[in-house]
């Protein structure tokens, strides 16, 4: 911000001299320089912009509590993928202890 300052200044400072030495060649370069009297610019923030900006936060929320949703959905499936898995393993376990017993009784 300072070297673009430094730069207006400058430039401002060159036209004020092209001025001054073409005076008398009927003023065809003006190069009156007003200078400004705020450092900055205030934002200015219109009713609409607030209303998105609300609307904006708003939405933000509403997927973030989508997300959250989703997730919570997820650890359950995968908790019961868990559980009948272990219940599928326990089972053909169940199966193999049958058909050695099965082989015994018959032989």
């Amino acid at each position: 911000m300072a070297m673009i300052r430094s730069i207006e200044i400058q430039i401002g400072q060159m036209a004020k001299q092209i001025a001054q030495t073409t005076k008398g060649l009927g003023d065809k370069f003006l190069a009156n320089t007003i200078t400004n009297p705020k450092e900055h610019c205030n934002n200015v923030v219109t009713e609409k912009e607030k209303k998105n900006e609300k609307e904006g936060e708003r939405d933000k929320k509403e997927r973030e509590k989508k997300r959250s949703k989703e997730k919570k959905i997820k650890e359950k499936m995968k908790i019961r993928r868990e559980v009948l898995l272990k219940n599928i393993y326990h089972i053909l376990m169940l199966l193999q202890k049958k058909k050695k017993e099965k082989k015994k009784f018959f032989c």
